[in-house]
């Protein structure tokens, strides 16, 4: 039986301890640079196993390797979370069937890949996930009523046996996706047994239950399939859907494969995936499975599935490549000196990115090559493929330090050293080869956002101040840094408001003096508008501060909808949804604060025809989309 793989790693055991990592970054009054073209990055062999014994050979040559590393980081399994007419906009504006209104869709980063959220939407009706629930409620206009609600879940549940030992079992349910007359809802499954001497062992997989909704009233689970490992990331294109796992190998049976590689699940049962599917990298440093698996919604089953041996936390996909990619992070040990009495080891830690792209085509998934690239990734709007080449922006992070040991009286202490950050851009071709790029940008300070649009992307770094990066992508051989705005604060989230104009939300900050030197504190929440029309002379158009400190769509893109051919920026915020607009002259203006309750922190708001619907876990608001005036309220009942 497979242990719980869904014990994220703590990032940074070690390096946290030295480096304090954390979500706040340390300040600095170094200034932007940029230099040079890319480096050579490695382009690394995958091969197939030719056979289960092979994997489990790689798996118990990887433990050894572990065991022996002096590094005490994560196995590259931390679930760091874990958007109408351009790229980068989202499925905005949608049209459905004859006589359907126009509608908004989800908030996605490629236009025409569409992403798991727990609201949905077909124009006619609208889709809902609420905890365990799948709720299904009708829109005229401003008449909402309910129509079914249907059980898709299942609440954490333990039986206790007579003999002392117990059984666990929940189905959480965080994703839906819609296609025709068929919803498709993303779970996590635990089934976990513990025996009473102690021992214990079980399952967790993410499921795929795939309803018919042709009768509304009556969804009906037409298959439930599922793979392993925890939920990174997922992707619909037309009725394809794409899911990518990390799955971690912690029990390894060498008579029974299904302990040691992936499985694919029908119903319950699991089936390990064919050895063939599975990639072996050079690199034996990891137990963990980089799984993506392509369904037919439609027949709902399988059409692909494959697994790479080494993890992977960020995707990004169009409707011709799916990026999984992994940060690495590793620690170099120098030669060790005796300094009486200690023995003293120098280390030196960095980050690397390993890159496996797939080809998709109807469906299918075909692997196409892996590369490894210096430098993390913030988040997936961190890549961006264009014109058949990937352009990827990481995040250098390198510090020393100094391991003292005293054997005699078994004492061991540490010395923190140096600290270095800087960040690149890199162009790759569709083997992974560099084409061109930049280093050693803003060095001192991190990638916070970053938004790709055509021929050119915008980078937000931060560590005081907010600079945002124009480069000039147009000749991918030779990406050029062209433009920089300084701001106070950060931005979270960047986004193509339309032509020349790019928006931007996340956090206001206030430079503080100190004796150890400049350092930054957060001051609630902002807006900025940023004129993009001459890349080379990019301007503050417009800022507003915003008496909240945080959204959910300062980490989820998901929860902001931002549309400029309706002048609509809305999202929620601590215990309001907010609703606002953007004029050149006036800036953005306030429309509507609308008071939620049980959902404050992860309200949606969409708009079908001519009405706005603001939904929450009990009640959808309902405004007039031209005035904003509440027209209406529909109670969600408990089922």
């Amino acid at each position: 039986m497979k242990r719980s793989c869904m014990l994220l790693l703590a990032l940074c055991l070690l390096v946290g301890l030295l480096a304090g990592c954390g979500t706040d970054k340390p300040a600095s009054t170094a200034q932007p640079t940029a230099s040079g073209a890319a480096p050579e990055i490695e382009t690394l062999s995958l091969r197939f196993a030719a056979s289960y014994q092979e994997v489990y050979d790689a798996l118990q040559s990887a433990q050894e390797n572990m065991k022996n590393s002096s590094y005490r980081g994560p196995d590259s399994t931390v679930d760091f979370a874990d958007a109408a007419a351009t790229e980068g906009a989202g499925d905005l504006g949608a049209a459905g069937e004859a006589g359907t209104p126009y509608y908004s869709g989800t908030n996605v980063q490629v236009a025409g890949v569409d992403e798991g959220d727990i609201v949905k939407t077909d124009g006619e009706y609208l889709y809902i996930l609420r905890e365990y629930e799948l709720i299904i409620m009708q829109v005229n206009g401003a008449d909402v009523e309910e129509v079914s609600h249907t059980m898709i879940g299942q609440a954490w549940d333990r039986e206790e046996y007579e003999d002392g030992g117990s059984r666990s079992r929940e189905k959480s349910p965080f994703a839906l996706y819609l296609t025709g007359d068929r919803v498709v809802a993303l779970s996590t499954y635990y089934d976990w047994s513990e025996s009473a001497d102690g021992s214990y062992g079980g399952t967790n997989y993410i499921a795929v239950d795939i309803y018919d909704i042709s009768d509304r009233a009556a969804p009906k689970l037409i298959k439930s399939l599922g793979q392993d490992g925890y939920h990174v990331a997922s992707r619909m294109i037309d009725d394809k859907l794409f899911l990518c796992t990390s799955y971690y190998a912690d029990e390894m049976d060498d008579g029974d494969e299904r302990t040691y590689a992936p499985c694919l699940y029908t119903d319950g049962e699991p089936a390990a995936v064919d050895c063939g599917t599975i990639g072996l990298l050079p690199t034996d440093d990891s137990l963990t499975y980089a799984v993506v698996t392509s369904y037919d919604v439609a027949a709902a089953s399988v059409v692909t599935t494959q697994s790479i041996l080494g993890g992977g936390d960020t995707v990004y996909m169009n409707t011709e490549s799916l990026y999984f990619c992994r940060n690495v992070y590793s620690d170099d040990a120098g030669e060790s000196t005796q300094e009486a009495p200690y023995t003293v080891t120098p280390h030196t830690t960095s980050v690397s990115t390993t890159v496996n792209r797939f080809a998709v085509s109807d469906g299918a998934l075909t692997y196409a090559g892996t590369c490894s690239v210096p430098g993390g990734l913030n988040n997936q709007f961190s890549l961006d493929e264009y014109n058949g080449y990937l352009r990827l922006v990481t995040t250098e992070e390198r510090f020393s330090y100094k391991i003292y040991v005293d054997e005699s009286h078994n004492f061991e202490n540490y010395e923190r050293g140096d600290e270095y950050a800087d960040n690149d851009l890199f162009v790759l071709d569709a083997d992974l080869n560099v084409v061109g790029g930049v280093t050693g940008l803003a060095e001192d300070e991190y990638i916070y956002s970053a938004r790709f649009d055509g021929d050119y992307g915008y980078l937000c770094t931060y560590r005081t101040v907010d600079p945002i990066f124009a480069v000039n992508l147009s000749d991918p051989a030779n990406p050029t840094v062209v433009g920089a705005v300084e701001l106070p604060g950060y931005s979270d989230y960047l986004h193509v408001w339309e032509d020349g104009l790019l928006f931007g939300l996340g956090m206001q900050t206030q430079e503080i003096e100190s004796e150890e030197g400049t350092s930054a504190r957060l001051d609630g929440m902002k807006m900025v508008m940023i004129d993009t029309s001459d890349p080379a002379n990019l301007k503050e158009q417009s800022t507003l501060n915003i008496d909240a400190d945080y959204s959910e769509a300062l980490s989820n893109h998901k929860a902001i909808l931002v549309d400029s051919a309706r002048n609509l920026i809305a999202f929620p915020a601590e215990g309001s949804y907010l609703v606002y607009s953007y004029t050149p002259d006036g800036g953005f203006q306030q429309e509507k604060e609308i008071a939620v309750s049980e959902w404050d922190w992860n309200n949606r708001g969409l708009y079908i025809g001519d009405y706005f619907y603001v939904i929450g876990s009990d009640r959808v608001n309902i405004l007039d989309l031209n005035t904003l005036e509440n027209v209406g309220e529909a109670i969600i009942t408990r089922g």
